[in-house]
């Protein structure tokens, strides 16, 4: 049959082909991503008792791709000397990574990030403290998300929780800038701000951060949440669609309950800026 088509045909139905498969009408698809934010108090619940399989199975009952955790031991005596974001990663069979913010008990305090997804590269930033206290930080992860796409960032977060509001202030002031210095805009900052969403705190990452729900969300304490302390924001907000935001019904795990987000990532249109 073919031997009956003209040669001279056969040029302009490969170069059609060629631009039809390079017309910018084949979007990439958004990426639906499930984020847990949750401070586990290393381990220990309402009830007094540390107790991981208890976190184990909250997280997992979850079914997230990516976690921010805060207050997690590495190596402390009161939990075993443990590293519990490396066992945590290990049963839940994800990545992990840990920012130390202070030594303690023999070993070392902060936050955690876990994925189910590469961790390319991470850092721990303390963050600034004009009245003092106990030094706390936000661990920046940036997680590749497919073989040849582009990269997104989960910051695990703990601000102070003391009554004085300066140490909160300046660390939101810091992070309301810290994605200018990051190389892929797509963000998102999750964890225990110890105050309520209408703070002074929120209001100046608002100056850069987008709330990921609209509405206060009570966490703490976790058998009677009236407390909207564990928040999540996302960066830029055009790059996220968001699905549902919602506090899980866990009394007994931690003194917090968790909040889970479902969102999309959307693709970046054509002409769009790189950085935010």
């Amino acid at each position: 049959m073919f031997d009956q088509i003209p040669r001279f045909w056969f040029a302009p139905i490969v170069f059609l082909g060629f631009l039809l498969s390079a017309l910018p009408g084949k979007a990439e698809e958004p990426i639906r991503l499930r984020i847990l934010s949750y401070n586990i108090n290393h381990g220990e619940g309402i009830d007094a008792r540390i107790d991981l399989n208890r976190i184990t199975s909250v997280i997992r009952n979850a079914e997230p791709d990516l976690v921010a955790l805060q207050e997690v031991d590495r190596g402390m005596a009161r939990t075993g000397r443990l590293d519990q974001a490396k066992l945590l990663a290990g049963r839940l069979g994800m990545e992990h990574a840990f920012g130390e913010n202070f030594e303690f008990l023999g070993g070392s305090f902060g936050n955690a990030v876990l994925s189910r997804y590469p961790i390319t590269e991470h850092q721990n930033h303390l963050l600034p403290a004009p009245a003092g206290g106990e030094p706390r930080g936000a661990l920046h992860a940036t997680i590749s998300v497919s073989d040849d796409g582009p990269t997104i960032q989960l910051i695990s977060t703990q601000f102070d929780h003391r009554q004085d509001d300066r140490n909160r202030l300046a660390a939101a002031d810091w992070l309301a800038t810290m994605p200018d210095s990051l190389d892929s805009p797509p963000a998102v900052l999750a964890g225990d701000l110890n105050t309520s969403p209408t703070s002074s705190a929120v209001r100046k990452l608002g100056n850069r951060w987008t709330p990921a729900s609209p509405e206060a969300q009570a966490t703490v304490p976790a058998n009677a949440p009236r407390a909207a302390f564990d928040q999540v924001f996302v960066t830029p907000a055009d790059r996220w669609s968001i699905v549902e935001v919602r506090v899980l019904d866990a009394p007994e795990a931690s003194d917090h309950r968790p909040i889970l987000l479902i969102l999309d990532w959307l693709p970046q249109t054509a002409g769009s800026p790189t950085t935010p």
